[in-house]
């Protein structure tokens, strides 16, 4: 199946991976870690090593774009 680039308009936890939607969402640390059947430090080392994609909030808070697959 093939997606045609321009016009298509993404809602905005999907994000374009090598030409194909992947919708994400983006969770906490500990909602990471929970829906990841993983631990919190697994996560954040993870996120260190860039195997998670994460961003910080202005609080300081880390988010985590998890596939909505979870099979991650």
């Amino acid at each position: 199946m093939r997606i045609p680039s321009g016009g298509a308009s993404m809602t905005p936890n999907e994000r374009r991976v090598g030409g194909v939607r992947m919708t994400s969402r983006r969770l906490t640390v500990q909602e990471a870690a929970e829906a990841l059947g993983t631990s919190v430090d697994a996560v954040r080392m993870r996120v260190r090593r860039g195997t998670l994609e994460s961003e910080k909030d202005p609080d300081g808070r880390v988010h985590v774009w998890v596939n909505g697959d979870s099979t991650e």
